[in-house]
């Protein structure tokens, strides 16, 4: 075929061009793919590779924040595609698939603004991952300063409140910017809504216990194992701690689905969760509102919000007072339990009292304050109240008679700024109401620099005035702070141990101070023993006419059968001197009964009778606890002849064991008798 020519001098040149045959063309064709392979594997595996990096993730703008959190987060180091693409051949190729289109839409502009992917269960729990996560035991992570103990184990292979959970209803893509974190408004919202149907969910134990360090605040040091071997509630504090309902408001569902059949599911929870939780990956605050589970500013804890959505106003100087807040003459000084976010029904616990204008208000009784601090702290409210009400008098009479001395003194005008502020002081602890209750620390510190500041506009007015009595101050001298408020008349305490009593105003003053039998390190505690008593009590320094009944007298009565009810007491030894047993005082330490002394009387035969006695009261009193012990919850709650039998039982337990059973045998098998039958009493006023 003739292509073309070229003229020449009047000659053409004309070249042939053959077009190959078709069988040459098909020929060719391996050899045309196989060049073609060899150049388009390298390519074609580069661009693989290269698309499945978390560099070619973030060329797309939209998800430059989520490969900057993967890039701060523990699993910075694993590729994006060991999560987003399941294990298997087929499952990558899918997850390839799905990313290609997911390119393809954002080249078109046909892609949302939000990225949304799932990460499968079978993805975490690859080899070489979290394979073996199920089998760990329990872990503890750290939400907002609190460890929680958490084991996957049931929470992956049980059903949890009727619902399958997946690896990622807990571990979100992105919390709050961080990749693959726990969500713990996940947690709260499971553990806390609808938690009556299973009390145990919201339980603190549940998940963290207390506190086991102490927490040290503004001065005060609180112990938390203090409270909770005494069986108080965490709420009785801590009862602001969770808020929110999780509610699912209906419109939500429309943020996600336009289609009526979709919406109209809504209420077939078991339904939407194995949709939303179980089969796919979404958020459970998309649907639900947020459950707060955590302690509450302090700002907002003073008043306790079942007051405050009624009170918003009344209760403000009682609460600046909690707060130590509104003295001119002394700075902040936070009540403890403010600090330790006690809120007013904390203490306010009882039904309603009504004065005499007819008046609703919820006191304060002192149970509240056993309940949770002891029965150590019985008396001590009456204690403050009694001696802030008297400083109060006292201090706000001298106040008042300096300041109208000075305002019609001629060299009282200097004084005059200074006393008001002490007045407003003085009247902001009466205002209060609580005669010193609510911050006892702040309410001390405010009468003192009033004593103080009237004391000294009198030395100025008249100098033979005496100074202001303070009776907020310990009446001894002490080197501790614990007599100067919260063990507010200690002086006048009598405590009963084993065997004897403790008179506090015998020793006061004489015997030294607090610091001479306590110490700060461990609350309550002593630093003497029987031996440092008798030092004095049993040596040279014994006073003068002290016997052994000055001392155990309790002992001394059941040792000779004193006993009401009793026409012929039991007695065994009532005329035997002690010392024919404990040995001659003054001797320097306590003397104990020992067998030998007993057989200076008695046959050797009954050289171990004393063991016996003292082998067979420990056992009873074992027995005698064991069968209190599940009496006492229920007793205290019906109350009424069960409390008040399982009073009585209580008390004559704790006699027993203060005058030993040993002085009297005879007597002691009388009162188990007794204590049986209050036992019984008890079990009959409980059926």
């Amino acid at each position: 075929m003739v292509h073309g020519a070229v003229a020449q001098e009047g000659t053409y040149d004309v070249r042939i061009i053959r077009i190959p045959s078709l069988r040459t063309i098909v020929a060719s064709l391996p050899l045309v793919a196989m060049v073609g392979l060899f150049v388009m594997l390298p390519v074609g595996y580069g661009v693989v590779t290269y698309t499945t990096r978390p560099q070619f993730c973030r060329t797309c703008h939209n998800m430059e924040p989520y490969v900057r959190s993967w890039e701060e987060s523990s699993h910075r180091t694993v590729p994006c595609v060991d999560c987003h693409y399941e294990p298997g051949l087929l499952e990558t190729a899918e997850g390839k698939f799905k990313a290609l289109s997911q390119l393809a839409k954002y080249v078109t502009g046909t892609a949302g603004t939000k990225p949304w992917a799932e990460v499968s269960y079978s993805s975490c729990m690859r080899s070489g991952c979290h394979s073996t996560r199920l089998l760990s035991g329990k872990v503890q992570y750290d939400v907002g300063g609190v460890s929680i103990d958490f084991d996957h184990t049931p929470h992956l292979l049980e059903m949890r409140r009727s619902k399958k959970l997946r690896c990622t209803s807990c571990h979100s893509q992105i919390v709050q910017g961080q990749h693959l974190a726990v969500t713990p408004s996940t947690c709260f919202l499971c553990h806390f809504k609808g938690a009556d149907e299973d009390p145990r969910l919201s339980e603190c134990d549940t998940c963290h216990g207390a506190p086991q360090e102490p927490i040290q605040l503004e001065g005060f040091v609180f112990r938390h194992d203090d409270y909770v071997s005494r069986g108080v509630e965490c709420a009785s504090c801590h009862s602001t701690i969770t808020r929110g309902t999780g509610e699912v408001p209906k419109r939500r569902c429309g943020s996600c689905h336009a289609v009526v059949e979709h919406i109209e599911r809504y209420g077939d929870t078991e339904f939407l969760h194995r949709q939303h939780v179980t089969d796919h990956k979404v958020d459970c605050l998309e649907c639900h509102t947020e459950v707060i589970h955590k302690l509450p500013p302090r700002e907002t804890a003073a008043p306790a919000d079942t007051c405050s959505r009624c009170h918003l106003s009344s209760h403000q100087t009682s609460e600046a007072f909690l707060r130590g807040e509104g003295g001119r003459e002394v700075g902040s000084t936070p009540s403890a339990m403010w600090l330790a976010r006690v809120s007013c029904n904390g203490c306010h616990m009882h039904l309603p009292d009504f004065d005499d204008a007819g008046v609703t208000t919820i006191s304060a009784r002192e149970v509240a304050c056993m309940s949770c601090h002891g029965p150590a702290f019985e008396g001590m409210v009456g204690r403050w109240q009694g001696r802030f009400a008297e400083a109060t008098a006292d201090v706000g009479a001298a106040v008042d008679a300096a300041l109208e001395r000075a305002r019609t003194s001629a060299n009282g005008a200097a004084l005059v700024s200074g006393l008001e502020a002490a007045r407003h002081d003085v009247g902001l602890v009466r205002a209060d109401g609580s005669k010193g209750v609510h911050n006892p620390w702040f309410a001390k510190q405010l009468l003192g620099a009033a004593a103080e500041q009237a004391d000294a506009a009198w030395r100025e007015l008249d100098p033979a005035r005496p100074p202001t009595p303070f009776v907020l101050d310990p009446a001894f001298e002490t080197e501790l702070p614990c007599a100067g408020l919260c063990h507010m008349g200690i002086e006048e305490r009598e405590i009963t141990v084993p065997g004897t009593r403790f008179e506090h105003s015998r020793h006061l003053g004489k015997a030294g101070d607090c610091g001479t039998c306590h110490t700060t390190e461990t609350h309550g505690g002593t630093t003497i023993g029987k031996d440092d008593c008798a030092t004095c009590h049993h040596g040279p320094a014994r006073p003068e006419g002290a016997t052994c009944t000055s001392c155990h007298a309790e002992t001394d009565r059941f040792l000779r059968g004193i006993e009401p009810g009793f026409d012929e007491p039991p007695q065994m030894m009532a005329k035997v001197p002690c010392h024919e047993c404990h040995g001659d005082p003054p001797s320097a330490t306590v003397a104990e009964t020992a067998k030998e002394n007993c057989i200076r009387c008695h046959q050797e035969s009954h050289e171990d009778d004393l063991e016996e006695w003292l082998d067979y009261s420990a056992e009873w009193f074992e027995e005698a606890e064991d069968a209190l012990a599940p009496l006492r919850e229920p007793a205290r709650t019906a109350g009424g002849e069960a409390a008040a039998a399982l009073q009585r039982a209580d008390d004559l337990l704790a006699r027993l064991q203060r005058v030993r059973p040993a002085h009297n045998l005879l007597l002691f098998d009388e009162l188990t008798g007794v204590f049986e039958e209050t036992t019984e009493a008890v079990e009959d006023a409980l059926r």
